[in-house]
Protein backbone atom coordinates (compact mmCIF):
# COMPACT_ATOMS: atom_id res chain seq x y z
CA UNK A 1 0.00 0.00 0.00
CA UNK A 2 1.47 3.35 -1.07
CA UNK A 3 0.73 6.90 0.10
CA UNK A 4 1.71 10.37 -1.02
CA UNK A 5 0.76 13.52 0.89
CA UNK A 6 0.49 16.82 -1.00
CA UNK A 7 -0.29 20.18 0.56
CA UNK A 8 -2.77 22.33 -1.36
CA UNK A 9 -1.91 25.18 1.00
CA UNK A 10 -1.25 25.58 4.73
CA UNK A 11 -4.94 24.92 5.47
CA UNK A 12 -5.63 21.91 3.27
CA UNK A 13 -3.94 18.79 1.95
CA UNK A 14 -4.64 15.67 -0.13
CA UNK A 15 -3.53 12.13 0.63
CA UNK A 16 -3.19 9.93 -2.46
CA UNK A 17 -3.27 6.19 -1.84
CA UNK A 18 -2.96 3.04 -3.89
CA UNK A 19 -3.70 -0.52 -2.83
CA UNK A 20 -2.36 -3.49 -4.78
CA UNK A 21 -4.66 -6.08 -6.35
CA UNK A 22 -3.34 -8.69 -3.90
CA UNK A 23 -4.11 -6.51 -0.88
CA UNK A 24 -7.59 -5.67 -2.17
CA UNK A 25 -8.27 -9.35 -2.87
CA UNK A 26 -7.36 -10.29 0.69
CA UNK A 27 -9.46 -7.51 2.27
CA UNK A 28 -12.53 -8.21 0.13
CA UNK A 29 -12.35 -11.98 0.57
CA UNK A 30 -12.02 -11.62 4.35
CA UNK A 31 -15.01 -9.25 4.43
CA UNK A 32 -17.11 -11.54 2.19
CA UNK A 33 -16.25 -14.52 4.38
CA UNK A 34 -17.35 -12.60 7.47
CA UNK A 35 -20.62 -11.70 5.73
CA UNK A 36 -21.33 -15.28 4.62
CA UNK A 37 -20.93 -16.52 8.20
CA UNK A 38 -23.79 -14.30 9.34
CA UNK A 39 -27.44 -15.32 9.42
CA UNK A 40 -29.69 -14.35 6.49
CA UNK A 41 -26.72 -14.10 4.13
CA UNK A 42 -28.21 -15.86 1.07
CA UNK A 43 -28.14 -12.76 -1.17
CA UNK A 44 -24.64 -12.78 -2.70
CA UNK A 45 -24.99 -9.28 -4.21
CA UNK A 46 -25.99 -7.86 -0.85
CA UNK A 47 -23.14 -9.74 0.80
CA UNK A 48 -20.64 -8.21 -1.64
CA UNK A 49 -22.07 -4.69 -1.15
CA UNK A 50 -21.84 -5.11 2.62
CA UNK A 51 -18.30 -6.42 2.25
CA UNK A 52 -17.34 -3.35 0.21
CA UNK A 53 -18.69 -1.07 2.95
CA UNK A 54 -16.71 -3.00 5.53
CA UNK A 55 -13.52 -2.66 3.45
CA UNK A 56 -14.16 1.07 3.01
CA UNK A 57 -14.48 1.38 6.78
CA UNK A 58 -11.21 -0.52 7.24
CA UNK A 59 -9.42 1.72 4.73
CA UNK A 60 -10.80 5.02 6.02
CA UNK A 61 -11.06 4.43 9.77
CA UNK A 62 -7.95 2.31 10.34
CA UNK A 63 -5.39 2.39 7.53
CA UNK A 64 -5.75 6.04 6.52
CA UNK A 65 -6.17 7.26 10.11
CA UNK A 66 -2.96 5.51 11.13
CA UNK A 67 -1.12 7.01 8.18
CA UNK A 68 -2.36 10.51 9.02
CA UNK A 69 -1.02 10.03 12.57
CA UNK A 70 2.40 9.27 11.08
CA UNK A 71 2.37 12.56 9.16
CA UNK A 72 1.58 14.47 12.38
CA UNK A 73 -0.94 16.77 10.77
CA UNK A 74 -3.95 18.08 12.69
CA UNK A 75 -7.10 17.38 10.71
CA UNK A 76 -10.16 19.55 11.36
CA UNK A 77 -13.72 18.54 10.58
CA UNK A 78 -14.51 15.52 8.45
CA UNK A 79 -12.46 14.10 5.61
CA UNK A 80 -13.65 13.38 2.08
CA UNK A 81 -12.51 10.10 0.48
CA UNK A 82 -12.91 9.42 -3.23
CA UNK A 83 -12.31 5.99 -4.73
CA UNK A 84 -11.13 6.19 -8.33
CA UNK A 85 -11.84 2.58 -9.27
CA UNK A 86 -14.60 0.04 -8.76
CA UNK A 87 -14.30 -2.50 -5.96
CA UNK A 88 -13.58 -5.85 -7.58
CA UNK A 89 -11.71 -8.91 -6.34
CA UNK A 90 -8.28 -9.01 -7.95
CA UNK A 91 -8.38 -5.37 -9.00
CA UNK A 92 -6.19 -2.66 -7.41
CA UNK A 93 -7.60 0.50 -5.87
CA UNK A 94 -6.58 4.13 -6.03
CA UNK A 95 -8.10 7.02 -4.13
CA UNK A 96 -7.76 10.54 -2.77
CA UNK A 97 -8.48 11.82 0.73
CA UNK A 98 -9.17 15.56 0.96
CA UNK A 99 -8.89 17.15 4.37
CA UNK A 100 -8.60 20.53 6.01
CA UNK A 101 -5.82 20.95 8.54
CA UNK A 102 -4.86 23.26 11.35
CA UNK A 103 -2.32 25.81 10.02
CA UNK A 104 1.03 25.81 11.81
CA UNK A 105 1.06 29.58 12.17
CA UNK A 106 -2.52 29.97 13.38
CA UNK A 107 -2.74 33.01 15.64
CA UNK A 108 -5.77 34.96 16.77
CA UNK A 109 -7.09 36.84 19.78
CA UNK A 110 -10.42 36.33 21.50
CA UNK A 111 -12.81 38.90 22.91
CA UNK A 112 -12.10 39.38 26.59
CA UNK A 113 -15.68 40.07 27.65
CA UNK A 114 -19.18 39.18 26.46
CA UNK A 115 -21.59 42.10 26.96
CA UNK A 116 -24.23 41.24 29.58
CA UNK A 117 -27.00 42.33 27.22
CA UNK A 118 -26.43 39.17 25.17
CA UNK A 119 -27.21 37.03 28.23
CA UNK A 120 -30.31 38.99 29.23
CA UNK A 121 -32.85 37.27 26.99
CA UNK A 122 -35.02 34.94 29.05
CA UNK A 123 -36.37 31.51 28.21
CA UNK A 124 -40.06 32.01 27.46
CA UNK A 125 -42.44 30.02 29.65
CA UNK A 126 -44.41 29.07 26.52
CA UNK A 127 -41.27 27.48 25.05
CA UNK A 128 -40.83 25.32 28.15
CA UNK A 129 -44.51 24.36 28.06
CA UNK A 130 -44.22 23.46 24.35
CA UNK A 131 -41.27 21.19 25.09
CA UNK A 132 -43.18 19.45 27.88
CA UNK A 133 -46.05 18.93 25.41
CA UNK A 134 -43.54 17.36 23.02
CA UNK A 135 -42.26 15.02 25.74
CA UNK A 136 -45.80 13.85 26.52
CA UNK A 137 -46.67 13.30 22.86
CA UNK A 138 -43.42 11.42 22.13
CA UNK A 139 -43.97 9.09 25.09
CA UNK A 140 -47.58 8.16 24.31
CA UNK A 141 -49.05 10.35 27.03
CA UNK A 142 -51.75 11.81 24.81
CA UNK A 143 -55.39 11.55 23.80
CA UNK A 144 -57.22 12.29 20.55
CA UNK A 145 -59.42 15.31 20.01
CA UNK A 146 -61.35 16.52 16.97
CA UNK A 147 -59.39 19.14 15.04
CA UNK A 148 -60.33 21.83 12.53
CA UNK A 149 -57.52 21.19 10.05
CA UNK A 150 -54.76 18.72 9.28
CA UNK A 151 -51.46 19.23 11.14
CA UNK A 152 -48.31 17.17 11.67
CA UNK A 153 -49.92 15.64 14.78
CA UNK A 154 -53.14 14.61 13.04
CA UNK A 155 -54.65 11.26 12.25
CA UNK A 156 -57.13 11.57 9.42
CA UNK A 157 -59.84 9.31 8.09
CA UNK A 158 -60.53 9.60 4.38
CA UNK A 159 -62.37 8.08 1.45
CA UNK A 160 -60.85 7.45 -1.97
CA UNK A 161 -62.82 7.92 -5.17
CA UNK A 162 -61.61 6.81 -8.60
CA UNK A 163 -63.04 8.57 -11.64
CA UNK A 164 -62.61 8.18 -15.37
CA UNK A 165 -64.37 10.45 -17.86
CA UNK A 166 -66.34 11.93 -14.91
CA UNK A 167 -67.70 8.51 -13.99
CA UNK A 168 -66.98 6.97 -10.56
CA UNK A 169 -65.52 3.52 -11.22
CA UNK A 170 -64.53 2.58 -7.66
CA UNK A 171 -64.57 3.82 -4.06
CA UNK A 172 -62.65 2.88 -0.92
CA UNK A 173 -64.05 4.04 2.40
CA UNK A 174 -62.64 4.79 5.85
CA UNK A 175 -58.90 4.76 5.22
CA UNK A 176 -56.60 6.10 7.95
CA UNK A 177 -53.41 8.13 7.72
CA UNK A 178 -51.12 9.07 10.61
CA UNK A 179 -49.35 12.29 9.61
CA UNK A 180 -46.58 11.67 12.14
CA UNK A 181 -45.72 8.08 11.29
CA UNK A 182 -47.12 7.09 7.87
CA UNK A 183 -45.64 7.97 4.50
CA UNK A 184 -48.06 6.55 1.92
CA UNK A 185 -49.63 10.00 1.30
CA UNK A 186 -47.96 13.27 0.38
CA UNK A 187 -48.38 15.37 3.52
CA UNK A 188 -47.97 18.59 1.56
CA UNK A 189 -51.22 17.83 -0.29
CA UNK A 190 -53.34 17.52 2.86
CA UNK A 191 -51.67 19.72 5.49
CA UNK A 192 -54.00 22.56 6.44
CA UNK A 193 -57.05 20.92 4.82
CA UNK A 194 -60.38 20.62 6.66
CA UNK A 195 -63.05 17.95 6.99
CA UNK A 196 -64.86 17.67 3.67
CA UNK A 197 -61.85 18.87 1.65
CA UNK A 198 -61.12 16.95 -1.54
CA UNK A 199 -57.62 16.53 -2.92
CA UNK A 200 -56.51 15.08 -6.25
CA UNK A 201 -53.65 12.74 -5.41
CA UNK A 202 -53.30 11.21 -8.88
CA UNK A 203 -54.44 12.67 -12.18
CA UNK A 204 -53.25 10.01 -14.57
CA UNK A 205 -55.62 8.03 -16.80
CA UNK A 206 -57.87 7.55 -13.79
CA UNK A 207 -58.37 10.42 -11.36
CA UNK A 208 -57.79 9.49 -7.70
CA UNK A 209 -59.57 11.85 -5.32
CA UNK A 210 -59.13 11.86 -1.54
CA UNK A 211 -61.92 13.23 0.66
CA UNK A 212 -61.17 13.92 4.32
CA UNK A 213 -63.97 12.65 6.57
CA UNK A 214 -62.45 13.25 10.03
CA UNK A 215 -59.40 14.86 11.63
CA UNK A 216 -58.14 14.07 15.11
CA UNK A 217 -55.08 15.57 16.77
CA UNK A 218 -52.88 14.12 19.46
CA UNK A 219 -53.02 16.36 22.51
CA UNK A 220 -51.12 15.79 25.77
CA UNK A 221 -53.07 14.31 28.63
CA UNK A 222 -53.26 16.35 31.84
CA UNK A 223 -49.74 17.40 32.74
CA UNK A 224 -49.88 16.66 36.45
CA UNK A 225 -47.45 15.05 38.90
CA UNK A 226 -48.85 11.56 38.34
CA UNK A 227 -48.36 11.71 34.58
CA UNK A 228 -44.96 13.43 34.82
CA UNK A 229 -43.75 10.46 36.86
CA UNK A 230 -44.64 8.20 33.91
CA UNK A 231 -41.95 9.93 31.83
CA UNK A 232 -39.28 8.39 34.09
CA UNK A 233 -37.01 11.41 33.65
CA UNK A 234 -34.44 10.60 36.34
CA UNK A 235 -35.70 11.43 39.81
CA UNK A 236 -38.23 14.00 38.58
CA UNK A 237 -41.71 13.19 39.85
CA UNK A 238 -43.54 16.54 39.78
CA UNK A 239 -44.59 18.97 37.07
CA UNK A 240 -42.83 21.89 38.78
CA UNK A 241 -39.56 19.93 38.93
CA UNK A 242 -39.85 18.97 35.26
CA UNK A 243 -40.57 22.58 34.29
CA UNK A 244 -37.54 23.87 36.22
CA UNK A 245 -35.26 21.15 34.78
CA UNK A 246 -36.21 21.89 31.17
CA UNK A 247 -35.98 25.63 31.79
CA UNK A 248 -32.48 25.10 33.22
CA UNK A 249 -31.36 22.99 30.24
CA UNK A 250 -32.70 25.52 27.73
CA UNK A 251 -30.99 28.34 29.66
CA UNK A 252 -27.70 26.44 29.52
CA UNK A 253 -28.10 25.85 25.78
CA UNK A 254 -28.88 29.55 25.24
CA UNK A 255 -25.80 30.68 27.17
CA UNK A 256 -23.55 28.28 25.23
CA UNK A 257 -24.94 29.50 21.91
CA UNK A 258 -24.71 33.18 22.86
CA UNK A 259 -21.07 32.93 23.93
CA UNK A 260 -20.02 30.78 20.98
CA UNK A 261 -21.68 33.01 18.39
CA UNK A 262 -20.16 36.13 19.96
CA UNK A 263 -16.67 34.61 19.90
CA UNK A 264 -16.92 33.43 16.29
CA UNK A 265 -18.46 36.69 15.08
CA UNK A 266 -15.66 38.60 16.81
CA UNK A 267 -12.96 36.57 15.05
CA UNK A 268 -14.68 36.94 11.67
CA UNK A 269 -15.20 40.70 12.07
CA UNK A 270 -11.55 41.26 13.02
CA UNK A 271 -10.30 39.52 9.84
CA UNK A 272 -7.57 37.83 11.87
CA UNK A 273 -7.73 34.58 9.91
CA UNK A 274 -8.00 34.40 6.14
CA UNK A 275 -9.66 31.13 5.15
CA UNK A 276 -8.50 29.85 1.78
CA UNK A 277 -10.87 29.46 -1.17
CA UNK A 278 -10.10 25.73 -1.28
CA UNK A 279 -11.28 25.30 2.33
CA UNK A 280 -14.40 27.38 1.62
CA UNK A 281 -15.26 25.17 -1.37
CA UNK A 282 -14.57 22.00 0.62
CA UNK A 283 -17.00 22.94 3.40
CA UNK A 284 -19.54 24.31 0.91
CA UNK A 285 -19.62 20.90 -0.76
CA UNK A 286 -20.17 19.25 2.63
CA UNK A 287 -23.11 21.58 3.27
CA UNK A 288 -24.45 21.03 -0.28
CA UNK A 289 -24.16 24.77 -0.85
CA UNK A 290 -23.10 26.02 -4.24
CA UNK A 291 -23.33 29.81 -4.12
CA UNK A 292 -20.27 30.60 -2.02
CA UNK A 293 -20.53 34.23 -3.13
CA UNK A 294 -23.72 34.56 -1.09
CA UNK A 295 -22.70 36.58 1.99
CA UNK A 296 -24.83 34.57 4.42
CA UNK A 297 -23.56 31.21 3.12
CA UNK A 298 -19.96 32.42 3.16
CA UNK A 299 -20.32 33.68 6.72
CA UNK A 300 -21.83 30.40 7.89
CA UNK A 301 -18.96 28.45 6.31
CA UNK A 302 -16.43 30.71 8.03
CA UNK A 303 -18.19 30.11 11.36
CA UNK A 304 -17.97 26.36 10.86
CA UNK A 305 -14.28 26.43 9.90
CA UNK A 306 -13.31 28.71 12.79
CA UNK A 307 -15.31 26.57 15.19
CA UNK A 308 -13.39 23.47 14.01
CA UNK A 309 -10.11 25.38 14.49
CA UNK A 310 -11.11 26.22 18.07
CA UNK A 311 -12.16 22.63 18.78
CA UNK A 312 -8.80 21.29 17.64
CA UNK A 313 -6.77 23.97 19.45
CA UNK A 314 -8.56 23.24 22.73
CA UNK A 315 -8.08 19.48 22.24
CA UNK A 316 -4.34 20.01 21.77
CA UNK A 317 -4.01 22.32 24.77
CA UNK A 318 -5.96 20.25 27.29
CA UNK A 319 -4.71 17.00 28.78
CA UNK A 320 -7.86 14.95 29.30
CA UNK A 321 -10.37 17.15 27.49
CA UNK A 322 -13.06 16.31 30.06
CA UNK A 323 -15.69 18.80 31.07
CA UNK A 324 -16.14 19.84 34.68
CA UNK A 325 -18.61 17.71 36.62
CA UNK A 326 -21.10 20.58 36.75
CA UNK A 327 -21.08 21.20 33.00
CA UNK A 328 -21.08 17.49 32.17
CA UNK A 329 -24.20 17.05 34.32
CA UNK A 330 -25.95 19.75 32.28
CA UNK A 331 -24.93 18.04 29.05
CA UNK A 332 -26.23 14.73 30.44
CA UNK A 333 -29.56 16.36 31.35
CA UNK A 334 -29.80 17.75 27.83
CA UNK A 335 -29.07 14.33 26.37
CA UNK A 336 -31.77 12.68 28.52
CA UNK A 337 -34.24 15.40 27.55
CA UNK A 338 -33.63 14.92 23.82
CA UNK A 339 -33.82 11.14 24.21
CA UNK A 340 -37.26 11.51 25.79
CA UNK A 341 -38.32 14.00 23.12
CA UNK A 342 -37.45 11.41 20.48
CA UNK A 343 -39.74 8.87 22.11
CA UNK A 344 -36.84 6.99 23.75
CA UNK A 345 -35.29 6.27 20.37
CA UNK A 346 -31.61 6.80 19.67
CA UNK A 347 -31.89 9.57 17.09
CA UNK A 348 -28.70 10.21 15.12
CA UNK A 349 -29.46 13.95 14.82
CA UNK A 350 -29.89 14.26 18.60
CA UNK A 351 -26.66 12.36 19.22
CA UNK A 352 -24.80 14.63 16.82
CA UNK A 353 -26.29 17.71 18.49
CA UNK A 354 -25.02 16.54 21.89
CA UNK A 355 -21.55 15.90 20.43
CA UNK A 356 -21.44 19.43 18.97
CA UNK A 357 -22.81 21.00 22.16
CA UNK A 358 -20.12 19.19 24.17
CA UNK A 359 -17.44 20.64 21.88
CA UNK A 360 -18.84 24.15 22.39
CA UNK A 361 -18.91 23.71 26.15
CA UNK A 362 -15.28 22.50 26.17
CA UNK A 363 -14.17 25.59 24.24
CA UNK A 364 -16.03 27.89 26.63
CA UNK A 365 -14.70 26.15 29.74
CA UNK A 366 -11.18 26.45 28.37
CA UNK A 367 -11.67 30.20 27.71
CA UNK A 368 -13.13 30.69 31.19
CA UNK A 369 -10.63 28.58 33.14
CA UNK A 370 -7.65 30.22 31.41
CA UNK A 371 -9.04 33.74 31.94
CA UNK A 372 -9.34 34.53 28.22
CA UNK A 373 -12.98 35.60 28.63
CA UNK A 374 -13.99 36.79 32.07
CA UNK A 375 -17.75 36.29 32.12
CA UNK A 376 -18.51 32.98 30.42
CA UNK A 377 -21.80 31.63 31.74
CA UNK A 378 -22.43 27.87 31.68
Amino acid sequence: MDFRLEFVNEQMCQLYFSISSKEMKEMLEDAIKAQSNQKDSKNSNKNFDNAVEKVKSLIEDDIIENKIDEYEIEVIGTKSTRYLMNFEIGRPMMGIVEMCILPDNLNFSLPTFIPDIFYESKIEKDNVKSFIDKLFLANNLFKYEDANQVSLDSIITYDLRFEKDNVVINEIKDQKFDCMNDDDLDLDLIEGKKVGSEVYIDVDDVYTILKITSIKDRVPIEENNENVAKLKFGSIKSYDSLFKKIESVLEFQKNVDVAMIFILEGIIASNQIEISDEVIRFFAKKLHEHDINDKDILKEIKRIVLFEYLVRVVELKTDDGDLSNETQKKINDMSKMLFLADGRKSNIMSRQFIIEETKRAKILEYCRDNDYISNIKL
